[in-house]
């Protein structure tokens, strides 16, 4: 189809075209707060396995109401995020217990089955809901405490090749997934300098190996960066804001002045800035 003729058929239709966004930066930026405060715009899938709950209680009731929050209880005996997450984003429905976090947990199957709620992306449809997953650093911890116990890797024992081999695949199922879905995805990570082939260093996600998190933002049609600057939370999306951060996007759209929400809802943008209070009268030509 020609290019023109596409854009025409969208604009006309109403098509709502999904984006997914890779949002990071250090601890305590703002990052997870600011994504939940989409909520006020859409509805807002949760998935926690950060511990974002504290976080989650600043925002007004209002936006509470419109976010579903699903908490996973990761730990190294018990790594259920990555599994969950793998098999979430490739279209598997998963039932989560309420109670612990944990996937089609024996104990609440049995003695609290309204306590188990079932996921599958394809109820969550771009045009109301935005999916948040918190975080990918806290997956590559999941993988590695999986691929542990799968491969049976004693404590103090370092990975071999196909034990990183692993980590990669898993966290690629995940990533490539969301790359390729029809949903609204956002994916928080932390920062981590990494020197580039040019010898420099630049802050990059964080996420699997070092050699694996050159690549994340590929996965992505918008990678934002968070600061702490003049003590105030700042964020950065164009090319060219921070020459030491990757930073950008496939949409013209600089989310340092317009938000998060103009990525997935620009007309509310374009509203905005053809919207101007009118002159007082002192001000107007005669």
């Amino acid at each position: 189809m020609n290019a023109l003729e596409l854009k025409k058929l969208r604009d006309s239709s109403g098509v709502v075209v999904p984006h997914n966004v890779l949002v990071y930066g250090a601890a305590k930026t703002g990052k997870t707060l600011d994504t939940l405060k989409l909520a006020e715009h859409y509805k807002v899938l949760y998935l926690d396995g950060e511990k974002g709950g504290d976080v989650m209680m600043q925002l007004d009731d209002k936006l509470l109401a419109n976010i579903e929050w699903v908490r996973f209880g990761d730990s190294r005996k018990s790594p259920v995020f990555i599994e969950a997450m793998m098999r979430f984003f490739e279209g598997e429905a998963i039932k989560v217990c309420d109670t612990h976090g944990a996937l089609n947990c024996a104990h609440c199957m049995l003695r609290d089955k309204e306590g188990v709620k079932e996921y599958k992306i394809s109820n969550y449809p771009a045009s109301e809901w935005i999916i948040v997953c918190d975080s990918l650093t806290q997956l590559t911890a999941s993988a590695t405490w999986f691929i542990t116990n799968k491969q049976k890797v004693g404590e103090g024992d370092k990975f071999t090749f196909d034990e990183w081999r692993l980590l990669g695949f898993y966290l690629e199922r995940v990533l490539s997934s969301i790359q390729a879905g029809n949903a609204n995805v956002i994916m928080i990570t932390h920062e981590q300098g990494i020197q580039q082939e040019d010898d420099t260093e630049k802050l990059t996600p964080s996420g699997g190996t070092k050699n694996f998190a050159r690549n994340n933002a590929k996965y992505f049609g918008t990678v934002v960066y968070y600061a702490l600057e003049g003590g105030r939370h700042v964020k950065y999306s164009a090319t060219t804001a921070k020459p030491k951060a990757i930073t950008g996007s496939r949409k013209d759209i600089d989310v340092a002045k317009d938000g998060l929400i103009a990525l997935f809802k620009p007309k509310l943008v374009a509203k905005k800035e053809t919207t101007s209070p009118a002159l007082p009268k002192k001000f107007i030509k005669p």
